[in-house]
């Protein structure tokens, strides 16, 4: 049984990764305007922000160095690498917006509710209308959860 486990685990961690793979593809292709199969090192950070990652400058800098980019423009290859390497730092903002969103919920249930949204971000000075809170709600609800969303769901949704 734990056998099954593992290799249900393995395909599922692989499909995972075939699918961040096409995300990332199709971000880069959208990314490259010429399509000559580059991207402009000035679009880095943009491009990897549409892939839920938000590094520095700095960090931009250094990243392109580490994947061996030379010039003014990177490949396919070298961003999958660039996106790689920087997934442990986003593994971190994946967890300081799941924080935020436990501040969220009162009620510990680990879901969030249009109104603790609402209530939330009033308290930290972000006006949010309450409709367009219950709107973020309702769009955010893909398990049909009614009207409230499992926010370690989102979170990784949020930083993928």
């Amino acid at each position: 049984k734990a056998s099954v486990q593992f290799c249900i685990s393995v395909m599922a961690a692989k499909k995972a990764q075939e699918a961040f793979k096409q995300e990332a593809s199709e971000a880069f292709a959208y990314h490259d305007r010429d399509h000559d199969g580059k991207v402009s090192v000035d679009g880095i950070s943009t491009l990897m922000n549409s892939m839920g990652q938000y590094p520095t400058q700095t960090e931009c800098k250094e990243l392109l160095k580490a994947a061996g980019v030379k010039g003014n423009a990177f490949t396919l290859e070298q961003f999958l690498k660039i996106l790689q390497m920087h997934a442990p730092k986003t593994t971190n903002f994946e967890q300081e917006i799941l924080d935020a969103f436990k501040a969220f919920d009162h009620n510990g249930s680990g879901m969030i509710s249009s109104q603790e949204l609402h209530n939330a971000l009033t308290r930290i000075g972000q006006k949010m209308d309450p409709k367009a809170a219950a709107s973020f709600i309702r769009a955010a609800d893909h398990s049909g959860s009614g009207g409230m969303i499992n926010y370690r769901e989102l979170s990784r949704l949020l930083t993928r």
